[in-house]
Formats: C-alpha cells, structure tokens, sequence
C-alpha cells in the first residue's frame, strides 16, 4: 500500500527520468527489492519495469508497506502508506 506519494522511475536511481506518481492507499506490484546505500534507500523494481523508493534508510521513512503475505502470480502485493 502506497503511503505517501511516491514517484516512479524509469531506472534504479530517483534522479532517472520520472515515469509517474502513485497516491495514497494506491496498490503496487513489485517484483524485486534493493538497498542502495549511497542513495540512502530501498528500492522497488515494479513489475512494469519501473523503480519507486520504499525506504529512506537514513530516517526510516517509508512510501510503501507489503500488506499481503500472499503471492499471486510471482508478485508480492505492496500500498503506499502516507
């Protein structure tokens, strides 16, 4: 679940070409998580190809929490949050 607006990326990094914002309770599938600690940041790779922060890691603020245990079709479902 989306918790807080949260932009999409084309790439890994934030500063990569911007592809759109998720909202608020917005529902996201991501197929792959990564930590960049040079950025700071855990990273999503949706399952559309694009990128959206989960986790600042310096603050602990977050953009999206899993609220499903369950996989369907190989995905994990997650919401933004704030």
């Amino acid at each position: 679940t989306v918790l807080s607006e949260a932009d999409e990326t084309e790439g890994t990094s934030r500063e990569s070409t911007y592809v759109r914002t998720y909202h608020r309770g917005e529902s996201v599938s991501i197929v792959k998580i990564e930590e960049f600690p040079h950025m700071e940041r855990i990273r999503g790779k949706l399952d559309n190809g694009g990128w959206v922060s989960i986790k600042n890691t310096a603050d602990g603020f977050m953009w999206i929490q899993k609220i499903d245990i369950n996989h369907t079709g190989g995905y994990s479902e997650f919401h933004l949050i704030r």
